[in-house]
């Protein structure tokens, strides 16, 4: 469910985001992974605000929203606006994901191991999460 209401969090403004800029002229379309950045500030608000008087399942829900939702938006930056995109070794990062996956719950040290290579390959892909200037 949290996954779900994080995918539309994500899609909601950027669809408002198009439909309001798609007669902007000066390539205001650009800007259309912005908004997707944006609901962690009200999920941390909430949290800092009624945090300790929330149920556990809430809190649980809007914390999951709130990670899931960022690594939408991290993936969003890293895809559409890095100007050397290398994909190769994107998809030769989900490896150790993977592996970290199903080999974690019978030995504790693949944790380590596959998340710093998984860090490392992502690194070299060079994803760079600013803005393209052309």
């Amino acid at each position: 469910m949290p996954v779900a209401a994080a995918i539309g969090g994500v899609a909601l403004p950027a669809v408002i985001f198009v439909g309001i800029n798609l007669l902007s002229p000066h390539g205001a379309l650009d800007g259309w992974g912005i908004p997707a950045a944006t609901d962690i500030a009200f999920a941390v608000a909430i949290l800092a605000i009624v945090g300790k008087h929330l149920p556990d399942a809430l809190r649980t829900f809007l914390l999951t929203f709130a990670v899931v939702d960022d690594l939408i938006a991290i993936t969003i930056i890293a895809v559409f606006y890095s100007s050397d995109l290398q994909l190769h070794y994107l998809a030769v990062a989900l490896i150790p994901l993977a592996a970290f996956r199903f080999l974690t719950a019978k030995y504790e040290d693949w944790f380590r191991k596959s998340y710093t290579s998984a860090w490392l390959l992502l690194l070299h892909r060079q994803a760079k999460p600013r803005p393209r200037r052309e």
